[in-house]
């Protein structure tokens, strides 16, 4: 299958996804042709976003509704890629197109149906419909089923201005599980931490930017990692615990044993059984 390329698209999902990458393609001169949601309501507010400077962005309430576009971006939750793909195919959606979906965690075969072009366009960033992203920031994961395919994706990041790298999908999967990490539970640890500082939350910022700060310029978790545990300050470590015993906190001692824990047999008990 030969794919002109024109930069016309359809947007399926109208998510935090799906919302942010069609609106920042369609400043980038691309031509939503589409969109096609679940909820329609959801959907005709992506369409009302589009059409605010350049009108012709029509929402497709049947996907056999969709009109031809160069590639079709399937940007829904993972645990709907597959079947969303599939009603594409049935609708005879997918013949014709690039077909597109934007998840770190999901297989690129969910999308091959044996005759056509398909591919990964994954942004490694958290986004929001209320906040806008300059994607040129957010660093794009690519894979392609051929070397067409992986010129049009490159072009897409380019024009986005986004730094790209083309990863298999088991590679795609491993970045996506440390992006939990890094992003997932580091909001998760910042709720609790919040929770206990209500009054002054903001005294918290300099100290989580430059651990961050300094994890990134080191890369060495053995010179950024300090605190009790790491010192193995037991003493410290007891009167935290008893703190939030006091405070009723169930949930922040159950996390702090448990990463104290961690932390302490990590650097104290390896650095001991090391020196014998």
């Amino acid at each position: 299958m030969k794919i002109s390329w024109n930069k016309s698209a359809n947007i399926i999902g109208a998510g935090n996804m799906g919302f942010r990458l069609g609106l920042a393609l369609a400043e980038r001169g691309y031509e939503i042709k589409a969109v096609w949601n679940r909820s329609r309501e959801n959907g005709e507010k992506l369409v009302r976003a589009l059409n605010k400077n350049i009108s012709g962005t029509i929402f497709a309430d049947e996907m056999e509704n969709l009109p031809h576009a160069d590639i079709t971006i399937i940007a829904v939750s993972d645990d709907a890629i597959r079947n969303t793909a599939e009603l594409l195919h049935k609708a005879g959606a997918a013949d014709d197109t690039i077909l597109v979906h934007t998840s770190g965690a999901t297989d690129i075969s969910v999308l091959d149906f044996g005759h056509n072009k398909y591919g990964v366009l994954y942004p490694l960033m958290t986004l929001s419909k209320s906040k806008s992203m300059d994607f040129g920031l957010v660093p794009f994961l690519l894979e392609a089923s051929d070397n067409e395919t992986g010129d049009i994706l490159a072009s897409i990041a380019t024009d986005l201005k986004a730094e790209y790298k083309f990863m298999s999908s088991e590679k795609r999967l491993k970045m996506h599980t440390a992006a939990v990490f890094s992003c997932n539970f580091t909001s998760y640890m910042l709720s609790l931490a919040y929770d206990l500082t209500k009054e002054n939350p903001v005294f918290l910022l300099p100290l989580t930017i430059e651990t961050v700060r300094k994890f990134y310029l080191m890369l060495n978790p053995d010179l950024t990692v300090t605190g009790p545990a790491r010192r193995g300050d037991i003493k410290t470590m007891e009167r935290h615990i008893e703190l939030l015993q006091r405070l009723g906190k169930e949930e922040h001692r159950e996390v702090y044993e448990f990463l104290s824990g961690k932390i302490y047999d990590n650097y104290n008990v390896k650095n001991k059984q090391q020196n014998k």
